[in-house]
């Protein structure tokens, strides 16, 4: 909960010192640390557990869910600083939806996958499975860098060509954009930890308690609700398929999040997130012993839930705060995100 703010702001940070891979930086960090947490899971089936009883104690899993917390929390608010500020360059910031839905189509995928293979072999199969996304993802970022420094230049190229004409008909010297230095053509405005709290809640502080409210239930249905449908009686199969049909309706949601934002706005998408939300839940209580399948019925509206929430989020952090702000503006909302989260699995958990 707190390293999400904190991480905004350190990014962003970086950010100005390393133009161009200060957040890729903080996100690299935050996916390294959480995968090795997430590894030292399977000691226990490397080590023996007659030498190392360490291993199998309840203190160390919890110890490496701690960390794999703190350190996952790093990646999400950084990465969507680092889609918002990408997409603000060409003035197409309320596309964030059609970005964000590639998350969702692939996390789809992996649970096509991953649903038979841990019905036959097992929570094991995780492990190098972890390893391989690890180094897909430190690649991407690798990528992303190398081609967002090279446009970073060429922008500034462009730019100090024009001024040079500029300078050179009305005779003067020519002056270097401040923007330039932060290796970008966008004036930039970095504002402290303490205005950047009470820009976010003078612009909206009904939004950020309607945030962390839906995020206690959502946190629930993320980290419970896998253990009531166990509960009812199902396979990881079904769960799975749960998964698909959930995204299935996330991605129009996404796809079609420029025009949800341009006609409804940030406020209302987030009343529409909630009234799914309540709908839903409701349903799950009338769900009989044994008729798991009828969760698939529900799911749509889970979907619909997480992708309006989602962006209207995002869209109320950016909108919300001045550019260079992007990662430390999505910290703060994923800070109240997270409270609720901390809440709802608090008390979920009577």
């Amino acid at each position: 909960m707190t390293t999400s703010s904190i991480s905004g702001v350190w990014a962003d940070t970086l950010e100005v010192k390393y133009p161009g891979r200060g957040r890729s930086i903080v996100i690299a960090i935050g996916v390294t640390c959480s995968t090795i947490a997430f590894l030292l899971h399977g000691m226990q089936h490397i080590v023996s557990t007659t030498t190392t009883p360490l291993f199998t104690e309840p203190r160390w899993h919890i110890t490496l869910q701690i960390l794999y917390g703190m350190s996952i929390s790093l990646v999400f608010p950084v990465l969507d600083g680092l889609t918002i500020d990408f997409l603000a360059r060409s003035d197409q910031r309320q596309n964030y939806g059609k970005e964000r839905l590639h998350g969702p189509i692939w996390w789809a995928v992996a649970s096509l996958i991953l649903s038979p293979l841990l019905d036959r072999v097992g929570f094991t199969v995780c492990y190098p499975l972890a390893i391989g996304a690890h180094l897909f993802v430190i690649l991407t970022l690798v990528l992303y860098d190398g081609t967002t420094r090279t446009q970073q230049r060429m922008e500034f190229t462009v730019l100090s060509m024009g001024d040079d004409e500029q300078d050179d008909a009305r005779g003067e010297e020519t002056v270097t954009p401040e923007a330039s230095t932060n290796g970008t053509t966008h004036e930039r405005t970095r504002l402290p930890l303490v205005t950047l709290i009470k820009t976010l809640v003078v612009s909206g502080g009904a939004f950020l308690v309607c945030l962390t409210c839906i995020s206690s239930g959502q946190a629930i249905v993320d980290n419970l609700s896998f253990l009531f449908f166990e509960g009812l009686g199902t396979s990881w199969m079904v769960l799975g398929l749960s998964v698909v049909v959930k995204i299935a309706f996330e991605v129009p949601v996404f796809y079609y999040g420029e025009y949800l934002l341009t006609r409804v706005g940030t406020n209302k998408l987030m009343i529409v997130g909630c009234v799914c939300y309540m709908a839903r839940v409701l349903a799950y209580t009338y769900i009989p012993f044994g008729k798991v399948k009828y969760v698939l019925l529900m799911e749509p509206l889970h979907g619909i839930t997480y992708g309006t929430v989602q962006i209207a989020m995002v869209e109320f952090a950016a909108q919300s705060l001045p550019t260079g702000n992007e990662a430390a503006g999505q910290g703060l909302v994923y800070f109240f995100r997270e409270f609720g989260s901390v809440v709802g699995v608090a008390f979920g958990g009577w």
